[in-house]
């Protein structure tokens, strides 16, 4: 499993130890794997205890807002109630609080789904203002199996970019299906600017990675970084300081 984060970081490198260290989860914050049972739900609650605890209590920081597929709202729901002394609301179905009630909840769960109801609510009616979810100021929004939003021309896609919020998380353990412009999804939600500007990822990556003739060295030998690989590599270093990852074979100090 993946995860990465807006260019603002959420905490500092120091707060982030103190985190994983009061979870008793000391590797957690540098590395989450693709493989299930591994922690990473337990590793964003302990962030938001420990962002609360920070803030006094939660009086400032306001509300968590967790995107995840149907699937996984309950899941979401038993983390929360068994490992965690959070308040939360599933914001789902016909029975949804009103918006004014986020503000009582330290986590907010919905779905993909309900994003995009509330954005075609919003287009339908051609107003000029939005619903529920995408009218409220966030702390932090998560995006849980976050390859939902690589198609940015998709509705929940473009919902989840409207979301506002001062810290944004996305969660996967597939950034990439089909091609790298798999990312450029994940990183306009991030708004890692410039990456996140459509015009800048089509001039570094996808024109470059749909290169195909190879440019020659001064000696005339083909150059051995092609289009592709010249785009790969430049989507690791976008990658490198915003993502952090954890295999199965990832251990703590102690073991």
């Amino acid at each position: 499993m993946i995860c990465m984060w807006n260019q603002y970081v959420d905490i500092s490198p120091s707060a982030v130890v103190q985190i994983v260290a009061l979870a008793h989860f000391f590797a957690l914050f540098f590395g989450v794997s693709a493989l299930r049972g591994l922690g990473k739900t337990v590793m964003l609650l302990a962030l938001i205890l420990k962002c609360k605890e920070l803030d006094g209590g939660g009086r400032r920081q306001g509300p968590t807002l967790v995107v995840c597929p149907l699937s996984l709202v309950q899941q979401w729901a038993e983390e929360i109630e068994t490992k965690s002394s959070l308040s939360y609301i599933v914001f789902y179905g016909d029975q949804k609080p009103t918006s004014c009630d986020f503000g009582g909840a330290d986590i907010v769960i919905t779905t993909y789904g309900t994003l995009q109801a509330e954005l075609q609510k919003k287009t339908r009616v051609n107003i000029d203002r939005s619903y529920g979810l995408l009218e409220h100021n966030w702390s932090r929004v998560i995006l849980d199996e976050a390859h939902n939003v690589k198609n940015q021309s998709k509705l929940a896609s473009k919902a989840c970019c409207m979301l506002k919020s001062t810290y944004r998380w996305v969660v996967t353990g597939t950034i990439i299906h089909n091609s790298l412009d798999d990312v450029f999804g994940l990183v306009k939600f991030l708004k890692h600017q410039p990456w996140s500007e459509p015009g800048f990822w089509k001039a570094a990556i996808t024109t470059e990675m749909n290169r195909r003739d190879a440019p020659e060295a001064n000696d005339g030998r083909a150059a051995e970084q092609t289009g592709m690989s010249v785009a790969l590599g430049r989507v690791r270093r976008l990658l490198l300081p915003i993502m952090i990852r954890r295999t199965k074979d990832s251990l703590s100090p102690d073991g």
